[in-house]
């Protein structure tokens, strides 16, 4: 028996991460059927989200509701979730803090935060259960921590009655009794503005309570090493706070330790790990773990490289709202990964990230104005999208605003201007910035004309692998501008850029065999340049091609 249910969940399993949700749920319910809770689980869940099935809270509360009364704390949640949804036809707000009260008392923290946000609201308040605010006090007064704390609460979260000063005199009254939650709130108190800003008032709070084991002040603390904030910077002691709060199942936790573990901030790199965590959290629908699994998939991080389930769990968290998923996912759909290619949907999508502030994706729905792309093309409108990302230091808009300047696109054409938008991107080291300035030194486009001052820019760029940049200081070393005429480097420099199938290079390239410039003259070489770089588009080459085919020579023949 226990083999066969193994079996239906190893076929579900693999189905579902094909993208076959519908088939998966056939295996998972009848894994359910025979009592497996994990497979009750994960049908409940895909009824909850309309997963590869209809939606059906109905059919939730059928899949576990008995492992919910026997204490599986997942489900307690999710059978409040159930009840609490502003959707379901089984809406019961009695029955949804029964459940997040069940969950919550099994150490399950959403459950804690939702039941803390139940309480809050009007008509279930804790101050209003006993009938009236003055009842909580006085329970406060004397000394009921939980009325402390649900007063701390009522004055720091309740817009109507905030008092800064009050909630924190009742949280410092349960802190003193050794509460981990007040002391976390302290702590919250002196990071943010709200309590003049002390960040080391607020490590001190925050230790208090993450020795106590508390999830939530161990995350804040772990924020603090992370970004030395009211501490000295250490990533070692934030991986370490980070695993402490992962493992009490806190989803903001264990999304940050797969960072730690992807990017190897505290030196232990391992990209499976990484997936590990991203996935415990992504299945608790968090977004950004979502996101960060989505990019696994995309990247082949930890995992084997696969668009089609990175779609899955971009569109998870996008559906969420998450600005950087909605981006990633009209990417996919700008580009044709995991989906059919759709400008139309890519555009909306890259609007939807942008208008949260999302920079990369400000920039795309610039791009998307700027050509015309599934929108009118309207340079004021890409020009406001391209200073919006610049706002947030963005290198890609602060090349986009330059050239929008330089060609005078939406703006009077103003190389000038164009000059000192490059300037701001150069500040970044980026290639394109570095060669474009080398470019109007040359031509003395925004600057006084300098030779050398191209030569020192083109060389900058192409140190960082920029082929026209490549080809560029190759014609400058060729024609002995702005340094000593050397058809050796020239040769060098195009026989870079042409490596990177830059046309213009190929062209000069094809003149350097031919001319044996640099190099050994070699008619065939130079046939087969100009050959490739017509084909590229350059038409030099491509009538010098065809006048050495009209005067006798012939690719791959004895032409020397």
């Amino acid at each position: 028996m226990d083999t066969n249910i193994n079996d239906l969940m190893i076929q579900g399993q693999g189905l579902y991460a094909s993208g076959n949700r519908a088939d998966a749920i056939r295996y998972f319910e009848m894994a359910a059927q025979m009592g497996n809770e994990n497979a009750k689980m994960i049908t409940a869940i895909c009824y909850f989200n309309g997963d590869g099935v209809g939606k059906s809270y109905y059919k939730v509360v059928e899949c576990i509701k008995d492992i919910a009364e026997k204490g599986n704390v997942d489900a307690e949640f999710l059978m409040a979730e159930c009840y609490h949804m502003e959707d379901s036809p089984i809406k019961n707000e009695v029955e949804a803090y029964r459940w997040y009260d069940k969950a919550a008392s099994h150490g399950h923290l959403e459950a804690q935060s939702k039941k803390r946000e139940i309480e809050l609201s009007k008509d279930k308040s804790n101050l209003y259960k006993e009938g009236s605010l003055e009842w909580v006090i006085d329970k406060a007064e004397q000394g009921d921590v939980d009325a402390q704390i649900e007063l701390g609460n009522y004055y720091s979260e309740n817009e109507e009655a905030r008092d800064d000063k009050e909630a924190l005199k009742w949280y410092r009254r349960a802190a003193a009794q050794g509460s981990a939650v007040a002391q976390n709130e302290i702590g919250k108190f002196y990071y943010y503005d709200s309590y003049q800003g002390n960040k080391k008032e607020a490590v001190k709070w925050y230790s208090m309570a993450a020795e106590q084991g508390y999830p939530f002040a161990q995350a804040n603390l772990a924020i603090c090493y992370e970004l030395g904030e009211g501490v000295e910077q250490n990533y070692d002691e934030a991986f370490n706070l980070y695993r402490k709060a992962a493992a009490q199942g806190y989803v903001f936790a264990q999304d940050s330790l797969g960072v730690y573990y992807k990017d190897g901030l505290a030196g232990v790199q391992d990209e499976k790990e990484a997936v590990k965590w991203f996935e415990k959290a992504a299945y608790q629908e968090y977004a950004p773990a979502q996101y960060n699994l989505g990019d696994c998939y995309f990247y082949g991080i930890g995992v084997p490289e696969n668009d089609d389930e990175a779609v899955v769990w971009f569109r998870k968290a996008a559906d969420q709202g998450n600005a950087d998923a909605q981006y990633k996912l009209g990417f996919c759909y700008e580009y044709g990964f995991g989906v059919r290619q759709n400008n139309r949907e890519a555009a909306n999508l890259y609007k939807l990230s942008a208008d949260q502030g999302n920079a990369e994706a400000q920039v795309r729905i610039g791009i998307f104005y700027e050509d015309g792309t599934c929108v009118d093309q309207d340079f004021s409108t890409a020009l406001y999208w391209y200073h919006k990302a610049a706002e947030q230091n963005n290198v890609s808009a602060f090349n986009r605003i330059a050239d929008c300047y330089y060609f005078g696109k939406g703006v009077t054409k103003d190389y000038s201007t164009a000059v000192d938008w490059f300037l701001k991107a150069v500040r970044y080291d980026d290639s394109y910035a570095l060669y474009s300035l080398g470019y109007c030194y040359k031509y003395g486009q925004g600057v006084t004309q300098n030779y050398s001052e191209a030569v020192k820019f083109f060389k900058m760029a192409a140190d960082k692998g920029h082929a026209s940049a490549q080809c560029a200081l190759g014609e400058m070393y060729e024609n002995g501008l702005g340094v000593h005429r050397d058809n050796d480097a020239a040769f060098q420099c195009y026989q870079l850029a042409a490596e990177q199938g830059n046309a213009d290079a190929l062209y000069h390239l094809g003149q350097c065999y031919e001319y044996a410039h640099g190099v050994r003259r070699d008619m065939n070489s130079s046939l087969e340049c100009y050959r490739e770089a017509g084909e590229k588009g350059n038409q030099k080459a491509a009538k010098r091609y065809q006048d050495l085919l009209d005067i006798g020579y012939k690719p791959g023949g004895y032409n020397n």
